[in-house]
């Protein structure tokens, strides 16, 4: 079994020393899978938050819980070492908005899994293999959530690139240069697959499926990424035309 994308990247800062189990940890649209993740992994202090009003602290135990919208969080800057979300910015109303909530309530860096924009997804999508907005949640949900900001209504499955997360971290932080790393993968909807009513495409599916999950890794035949992001360090990574002011804040160095 292939180790999941989730569990590769974050052993991958683990062992390169940006994270380590006592990071302080934001998890945002989050729920089972990274609670077993990150239990697995030997995280423990870590607040998982969503908008599940059904979901209670036993469900995230041992970690905590918090009712959170990602696209206005109540935290403050620098609360967290680091905040990560699976899967749920595409979920939003404005992905680009938690992103910056994200990056804003972050002291170090965020870890994004988001499904990735490309031909191949493009072309998965025409031929019926993916989904331009994901009803399947909302089905399998009994049409009671699952959707946009967890609603009824599916919500449309925006997809990112690498080159637009920069240009959006980019347009947030402005005063400095951030490190991006960049993982892709290859996740085959089985679920949604075994609904199809179409034969072919399903036998289709079963014998390409190890091949395309091999090629994942490679960026142009994957549909999810991952990116670490590595806020800039101050004073280091600061551009040159930044400086401190006497309060500490940042501004433009005449």
């Amino acid at each position: 079994m292939m180790i999941s994308l989730y569990t590769r990247v974050l052993t991958n800062l683990l062992a390169c020393g940006d994270l380590s189990h006592a990071s302080k940890l934001l998890v945002i649209c989050g729920g089972s899978k990274d609670r077993a993740i990150l239990l697995d992994l030997g995280f423990s202090n870590v607040v998982i938050s969503n908008l599940d009003t059904a979901v209670e602290q036993q469900d995230i135990a041992p970690f905590a819980w918090s009712l959170q919208n990602a696209e206005e969080l109540s935290f403050d800057a620098n609360s967290f070492d680091f905040v990560i979300v699976h899967l749920g910015l595409h979920h939003c109303y404005s992905p680009h908005t938690a992103l910056g909530e994200m990056l804003r309530v972050s002291r170090i860096g965020v870890v994004v899994f988001e499904p990735k924009d490309g031909w191949l997804t493009r072309l998965g999508v025409r031929l019926g293999f993916g989904q331009q907005y994901e009803d399947s949640a909302v089905y399998h949900s009994g049409f009671r959530h699952g959707g946009v900001v967890n609603s009824e209504i599916p919500n449309f499955v925006y997809r990112f690139t690498a080159h637009e997360l920069k240009k959006t971290v980019n347009s947030f932080l402005p005063e400095g240069r951030h490190n991006f790393r960049f993982y892709w993968a290859m996740n085959i909807p089985w679920s949604r697959l075994t609904m199809m009513k179409n034969p072919i495409h399903r036998f289709l599916m079963k014998v390409i499926a190890p091949v395309i999950e091999r090629l994942g890794r490679l960026a142009p035949f994957a549909n999810n990424l991952a990116a670490v992001i590595l806020k800039a360090k101050r004073p280091d990574d600061l551009h040159p035309w930044i400086r401190f002011d006497d309060d500490g804040k940042t501004c433009v160095n005449r």
